[in-house]
């Protein structure tokens, strides 16, 4: 018996326009849900108006002796559980708190006793029809879970920004059973990581975004039910359902697991990046890979993770904190986690398997970040993913350092508590790249479609223009990527292979290929990422999509190339060397990686210069010009360059020095 619903019904007035579902939005943004609110004409309950539930550990010992006995017997007889629940006065919260602890014995229960619920029912003094129909209802939503898009016992609850730890207490005590917070203000930068890590973290120190938790039900609540009564509240932004997410590979395994080519990684001119990164890069981009855990044991992913930070957020260790994938006996459910880590981060020219789009050229600068969100298998084999634990993999992502986010996850409709996740990593500008999903519609699917997120669709191997058929489309899709006919790191062994397909892959295609670019330009903002990606991207002319193919070398080598254009060469010094020769001599040190030195002379100050000689860009910073004449003035400048698409892209030119041969 709710007597808490009563009193809600009291405070609210609605008023109904076209949607069914009155309390369960769906918005695009976070902003209109306080619209939403509006056009309901919905007068909130504050938190000054919630009553204190009434407790057993708080009952007197009659009462409390009362209560216990009549659970204590229910089991065995409904009629004397009944019978002793009528010695309490029938109109006082203490009623309503007996037949609540004795039909949550009933409906705890593995198999109802539906015989003992008739007899306490028809035996009590009090009509508690309504209340078993609230029961039988959340009884046969748990035990339908499976063909349901939503976990039937959970919810997520946005808070308003400005709510106190003791104010959730209370409205998630007067709704429901428990909580978990998910997302709330409370950080701290972890002082172990590198400089760089810390100091753009430091934007969340004074961040203060909406508090996301995950509540769990009463056994006598639907899921939309608890939606309604959390939507009451003036303190909530928004209620909803902790709807299910769904991992977007398709698996197509074959017995043969060797890879005698890795087509994708041509297709997206990969090798052109690995060999910009190869002259340039720091060593510390991470990737978190939001999937199903990872076999962090296989033998091709060696060195390629940040096993510190790999975790499993569904498990805590004795201290509170989450379990180390490493010290979890089976770090992974499905091959999923397993396939997208191997497309980043498989180790390259290492004489087995395949090379990870992030480590070309035996590439240490990209490392992952594993964080297994996934809590078991279905009947069916698929990963149960949660958006609570989704959204906590985010989290725990962007906390850790990571400077992309790779999510190659989905579900169909926008949801406030992945806002929040999404916002707080556009505060700390962290990038998120997500699969557009398998869906084979116009659809959109999220995070993908959200303004912030990279939305990934995907291509086939016959035909780089053709959309995989599987494949989402529409123009919210932000980029594409090859789909199909995958070679994937499998988790079935440490050295074990399998070929797949889907959108899943194709977003770690383009998380690596903004990881090198980061490699060679750590500073780049979100928005500077975003437009050098799409600028990069080759024109698909599709029917599909508006927008185009990733071109992972013309992204890393446009990225390295907003520093390059700063850099300039310093000429320091010429001299005359015996047999009319001079040598000059200049500082490459201030010269962002280039492939290049470019030497030029003239006979005039402001005459045509030549190009006399280009040397490489690691070589000696000196070099001997002969067959001179004596007598003459020689003029000198000089020049960096590096690779950019077809040709090459240039610094400016060095001081002119001047030199008169004796």
């Amino acid at each position: 018996m709710k007597k808490k619903v009563l009193g809600l019904l009291l405070v609210c007035t609605l008023v109904i326009t076209n949607f069914g579902n009155l309390f369960y939005f769906q918005t695009t943004e976070a902003a209109q849900v306080s619209e939403i609110k509006e056009n309901y004409d919905i007068t909130c309950m504050s938190i000054d108006d919630v009553s204190e539930k009434t407790k057993l550990e708080d009952l007197s010992g009659e009462y409390k002796d009362t209560i216990n006995y009549a659970v204590s017997i229910a089991d065995e007889s409904g009629e004397e559980a009944a019978e002793a629940l009528n010695l309490l006065d029938e109109d006082n919260e203490i009623m309503e708190l007996g037949v609540k602890e004795v039909l949550d014995t009933y409906y705890s229960a593995e198999n109802i006793d539906e015989k003992a619920v008739c007899e306490f029912s028809d035996n009590l003094e009090t009509d508690i029809e309504e209340n078993i129909e609230n029961y039988e209802k959340a009884r046969k939503e748990r035990e339908n879970e499976e063909n349901l898009d939503y976990i039937a016992d959970e919810g997520i609850v946005v808070f308003d920004k400005e709510t106190t730890k003791e104010d959730i207490d209370a409205v998630v005590d007067y709704v429901s059973d428990s909580y978990e917070i998910l997302i709330d203000n409370d950080f701290e930068v972890d002082v172990s990581l590198n400089e760089r890590k810390q100091k753009r973290l430091k934007a969340l120190e004074n961040y203060k975004g909406n508090i996301v938790v995950k509540v769990n039900l009463d056994l006598d609540q639907t899921a939309a039910e608890a939606v309604k009564e959390y939507e009451i509240f003036d303190c909530v932004i928004e209620a909803q359902e902790n709807i299910k997410c769904e991992s977007n590979a398709l698996s197509t395994k074959l017995n043969d697991v060797k890879a005698k080519e890795l087509w994708y990684l041509d297709r997206c001119k990969f090798q052109a990046a690995w060999d910009t990164v190869s002259t340039a890069g720091c060593d510390d981009i991470w990737i978190g890979v939001v999937d199903s855990g990872c076999r962090i044991t296989h033998k091709d992913l060696s060195g390629g993770i940040v096993r510190k930070y790999a975790v499993d957020i569904t498990k805590k260790d004795s201290n509170g904190k989450y379990k180390r994938l490493e010290d979890v006996k089976k770090p992974y459910d499905s091959e999923h986690g397993t396939f997208t880590a191997g497309v980043i981060a498989a180790k390259a020219n290492n004489s087995m398997g395949i090379a990870g789009d992030a480590r070309g050229w035996n590439n240490n600068s990209c490392r992952i970040i594993p964080i297994k969100v996934s809590g078991g298998l279905n009947a069916d084999g698929e990963d149960i993913i949660k958006l609570s634990d989704m959204c906590k993999g985010i989290n725990h992502a962007i906390k850790s350092g990571a400077e992309i986010i790779n999510v190659s996850l989905s579900y169909s409709s926008l949801k406030s508590c992945e806002v929040e996740a999404i916002e707080r990593a556009e505060a700390a500008g962290v990038v998120v790249v997500a699969s557009a999903g398998n869906y084979e519609t116009s659809t959109k699917r999220y995070p993908a479609a959200m303004d912030y997120v990279i939305a990934v669709g995907g291509t086939n191997k016959s035909t780089a223009n053709n959309k995989a058929y599987f494949s989402s489309y529409g123009n919210w899709v932000n980029i594409v990527a090859p789909a199909t006919n995958y070679v994937c790191t499998s988790s079935e062994s440490d050295s074990s292979y399998s070929e797949e397909e889907g959108t899943s892959l194709a977003t770690p295609l383009v998380s690596s290929a903004i990881g090198l670019m980061l490699s060679v330009n750590p500073d780049l903002s979100v928005s500077q990422i975003k437009k050098i990606l799409y600028s990069s991207s080759i024109d698909l002319k599709s029917s599909y999509f508006s927008c185009g193919l990733l071109n992972a070398g013309l992204s890393v080598q446009k990225a390295k190339y907003e520093i390059f254009k700063n850099s300039v060469v310093n000429l320091k010094g010429i001299e005359q060397l015996s047999g009319n020769r001079v040598k000059l001599k200049w500082n490459n040190l201030n010269v962002y990686g280039p492939e290049k030195v470019l030497i030029y002379r003239s006979a005039s100050k402001n005459g045509k210069y030549e190009n006399i000689k280009y040397i490489s860009g690691d070589d000696s910073c000196t070099y001997i010009d002969t067959n001179l004449t004596s007598g003459k003035t020689y003029y000198y400048k000089i020049r960096a360059a590096m690779k950019y698409g077809g040709g090459y892209k240039y610094t400016p030119y060095s001081e002119i020095k001047s030199i008169k041969l004796k």
